[in-house]
């Protein structure tokens, strides 16, 4: 089946995704969409989201216990942590959220290393210096907003060829800069990592749900 990825996404990327599979469906009806949450404990709300959308949802640990995917199946929920590289190689498209909503972007080497074609929003900026390589070489796509989504998404997972060229793309500024980006993912995983540490010791009246 032709799979897009949403990957570390918060809510409104999940739901811009979610709005936008019936189109994509009307074109390649057996697409499967597997949503990787930002944080796990967030999966219950997604799997209502999911619901709301008419959409039929399965968790990976289901998958585990003995419930397969089937054709019926239209989206796919990763509810445990540290799976998402293994299933960036089965998708044509990855978007890599963070990036559709003022998070800053999360990281998109992973899915460059897997072969995905990668589309974020505009909000790169814990990633800008990286991302902007990519972006100077069409080696990734950056949308504004959730209807440009929308368009490039569709317009990848149905122009394979397209999605290939992105990759092979990605793939010549990794290699070109392997030892660079390695150091400089390390150091992003870190900081993102103090800056979660920040955010969960910090009291909030904000929802978890919220991420």
């Amino acid at each position: 089946r032709p799979v897009l990825i949403g990957a570390s996404t918060h809510a409104t990327e999940e739901a811009a995704l979610l709005l936008l599979l019936p189109a994509l469906r009307h074109i390649l009806p057996d697409v499967l969409l597997i949503l990787a949450p930002r944080h796990t404990y967030r999966c219950d709300a997604v799997v209502q989201l999911c619901q709301a959308a008419g959409e039929v949802v399965v968790k990976l640990s289901e998958v585990r216990a003995g419930n397969a995917v089937t054709t019926g199946s239209r989206v796919l929920l990763l509810d445990s942590m540290g799976e998402l590289e293994a299933f960036y190689r089965v998708a044509r498209v990855a978007f890599v959220g963070g990036s559709l909503i003022p998070r800053g972007g999360h990281n998109l080497l992973e899915a460059v290393r897997a072969g995905s074609a990668v589309v974020m929003g505009p909000h790169l900026e814990n990633i800008e210096d990286i991302a902007q390589q990519f972006i100077d070489l069409d080696a990734m796509v950056v949308v504004a907003d959730e209807a440009a989504l929308n368009d490039v998404v569709i317009r990848l997972m149905c122009e394979e060829g397209m999605a290939q060229r992105m990759s092979v793309a990605a793939l010549a500024v990794l290699s070109q800069n392997q030892g660079s980006l390695d150091r400089v993912e390390l150091l992003l995983k870190e900081l993102l990592g103090y800056q979660m540490g920040q955010s969960s010791n910090t009291p909030s009246n904000k929802s978890p749900t919220n991420g």
